[in-house]
């Protein structure tokens, strides 16, 4: 606390010199209430005191705006101290470009209309203007050309199965070219321009879009009776648009083509029949192209807007609206004319005609880094046309008839420390109330940032013994921890301080614990080795800490579970069985109501249908089925039983079971 009201005291200063340069030179004092002191700024000269602030700044502007809000800048300060840490350090999320290599006149590209990299070559492919190039991406020198074509070339592909390349060029032709020696294998006619083409990896097809709106289906790498090279036959032809194809996808599970065109719609379609899974509409003039992320499944688009559309492809809604991806600080000013997904990343670049790049994280929305090819409010000679990553290389490639522009991702040379835990998980938790996930391992909990993926908060040693069982309070405020010695610990979920122990709660390992609300009660179901089931309220006003609801001696209890609508806890114990507690009935004495026991070795279709156990088998899963009056158990040989419960006719009555082989 003291180190923060050093730096907001120092902060404070820099904002009034700040403004005293500016041309405030008479400093009022804000007016005092009562006997308040007046605060006395002033900004200090000291070197150290102004590299922390610049340290300070660059590290709560981790989106890179170069500028601070007030509440950006509070809620920094209250992360930093409440954590007890930095928190995420962003500067090892973004990816960092710097530009390696700019060509502008054709020294060595002339007019880049297309741009591939082939993993399978590790070459890039160039389709110029008459001429295709393989360059290799490490120094972008060209290896090998091909002879002039007599058209342009609108596109280029590698055919995996037989090593060639298929090109499209505008004199109505698909050529194929040998990948070797780049040249040409053989041809064929077509009755429209092909402007895209693809390589199906799931059918071992080529699909092209038209000018026309068709989707057109061809059989590559065949050979006749002589062993000589057929040209691409076509399988397929499909009218799916209402004007030109500008790009086609393959979804990475089924297969389903996804096309976009000038038309402004973006089509899901299954190949073999024609059907039309899906279809998006928000672009108004247009969708020039698309892109897949495969990590977060995440459709990307963009078209005559300044803003690349987002899209959830997983989401069926007739009515799906897609989510605008907007830098309102520096937005684009001009058409996204390409985008492109960086593999392996959460992120997504998109690039406007005059040069502008941005790069995205589609988890958050937000753009990470803006990089310029040119003088970006200057006069260009012509607009940028495509986006190409190169992933070995990590290598932004933007490029247009007379210009490319590479940029290359420089690595941090900070030493990132592994955020893994060093011992076995033994349990996780979401908080759905600040998007976090909680994890124990040995005798450290760890919060994660469920967005982002990032390591939030560890807190370290807060048991004596090794953490067995955990759970989250139902807030998302407090999460209770079971330890080997039997004990259990209420921790603050913000900063892990210790908020309550249960004193001689058990005397061995905690295998269970259960975080339940019912009936205007707060509580944690806990068992143990020791035999034992108890109920902790979650109450510092309730005196009686260590309510016992259920004693096995001679037994150890794995697993617990609780049914919220009969008041009742199930308890699993090492002799395969489920003995259940109403917790809402009491005895005289003070004991729990006991309801029943369950036994599938006393079942006949059990006996008869499942292998007969070993004596060391032991129950290691209880759970109630959702809204169904059922629950399911399971044992450790692979054994699983279910058991219809009230208000169902007959209850506690086993319904199924079977028996999973490869699990004993």
């Amino acid at each position: 606390l003291a180190s923060l009201q050093h730096i907001l005291h120092h902060t404070a200063a820099a904002a009034t010199a700040a403004g005293t340069a500016q041309g405030s030179r008479e400093k009022t004092p804000p007016p005092s209430s009562g006997n308040a002191p007046t605060p006395e700024w002033y900004f200090s000269d000291e070197e150290h005191t102004r590299r922390a602030l610049r340290e300070m700044f660059r590290a709560a502007d981790h989106h890179q705006k170069n500028r601070l809000t007030w509440e950006t800048f509070i809620g920094f300060c209250i992360d930093s101290t409440m954590l007890g840490r930095t928190g995420v350090d962003y500067t090892l999320i973004s990816m960092k470009y710097d530009r390696v290599f700019e060509e502008e006149g054709g020294a060595y590209f002339h007019g880049v209309r297309r741009m591939k990299f082939v993993p399978g070559l590790q070459r890039v492919l160039c389709a110029e203007k008459s001429v295709m190039r393989a360059v290799d991406p490490q120094t972008w020198q060209p290896s090998r050309y091909s002879a002039q074509d007599p058209g342009i070339i609108l596109d280029v592909e590698f055919l995996p199965d037989t090593s060639e390349v298929l090109l499209s060029s505008s004199d109505l032709t698909l050529k194929v070219y040998s990948a070797v020696t780049f040249a040409l294998v053989t041809k064929t006619k077509v009755d429209v321009s092909q402007l895209t083409i693809k390589w199906a990896t799931k059918w071992r097809r080529v699909y092209s879009g038209s000018r026309l709106g068709e989707i057109i289906g061809w059989e590559c790498g065949q050979r006749d009776e002589d062993g000589l090279p057929l040209p691409p036959a076509q399988r397929s032809k499909r009218q799916v648009h209402d004007s030109a194809v500008t790009c086609l996808l393959f979804h990475p599970v089924d297969g389903s083509i996804i096309s976009c065109g000038l038309d402004s719609k973006i089509f899901i379609m299954e190949p073999v029949n024609g059907t039309i899974l899906q279809t998006f509409e928000g672009h108004k003039a247009g969708v020039t192209g698309i892109a897949y992320n495969f990590d977060y499944s995440f459709l990307i688009s963009c078209g005559a807007e300044p803003d690349p559309l987002l899209w959830v492809i997983s989401n069926t809604h007739k009515d799906c609206k897609p989510f605008v991806l907007h830098d309102s600080a520096n937005p684009h000013r001009y058409s996204v004319c390409a985008i492109c997904s960086l593999d392996g990343t959460a992120q997504v670049a998109s690039l406007d005609l005059r040069g502008m790049i941005k790069v995205w994280d589609v988890r958050t929305f937000e753009c990470l880094h803006t990089l310029y090819c040119s003088s970006y409010q200057g006069y260009s000679r012509e607009d940028f046309t495509g986006l190409q990553y190169i992933a070995p290389e990590n290598q932004l490639v933007a490029f247009s008839s007379g210009r490319v522009h590479i940029f290359e991702y420089t690595y941090s040379t900070k030493e990132v420390e592994n955020p893994a835990d060093s011992s076995a998980i033994v349990g996780l938790a979401y908080n759905p109330h600040n998007k976090t996930f909680i994890t124990a391992s040995g005798s450290t909990v760890r919060v994660w940032n469920a967005i982002t993926g990032e390591l939030s908060t560890s807190f370290d040693k807060l048991t004596d013994t090794d953490i067995t069982a955990f759970c989250v309070d139902l807030c998302g405020l407090k999460f209770f921890l079971g330890c080997y010695n039997g004990a259990v610990l209420a921790f603050n979920y913000a900063n892990g301080q210790k908020c309550r122990p249960y004193p001689g709660a058990h005397q061995k390992e905690i295998t269970c614990l259960r975080y339940v609300e019912s009936f205007g009660r707060a509580f944690v179901l806990s068992c143990s080795l020791d035999g034992q089931l108890r109920m902790l309220p979650d109450s510092p006003n309730v005196a009686d800490h260590n309510s016992l609801v259920n004693s096995c001696p001679g037994a150890s209890f794995h697993c617990c579970e609780y049914l919220s609508i009969l008041s009742v806890a199930i308890v699993a114990d090492s002799r395969c069985r489920l003995s259940l507690w109403d917790i809402s009935v009491t005895h005289g004495d003070g004991a729990f109501k006991g309801v029943t026991r369950l036994d599938p070795a006393e079942s006949a279709f059990v006996a008869e249908n499942l292998s007969k156990p070993t004596s060391d088998v032991v129950m290691m899963c209880v759970r109630p089925l959702a809204d169904l009056p059922a629950l399911a158990a399971s044992d450790s040989e692979g054994r699983v039983f279910v058991y219809n419960t009230a208000p169902a006719p007959f209850p506690y009555s086993l319904l199924a079971a079977w028996q999973n082989e490869s699990a004993r």
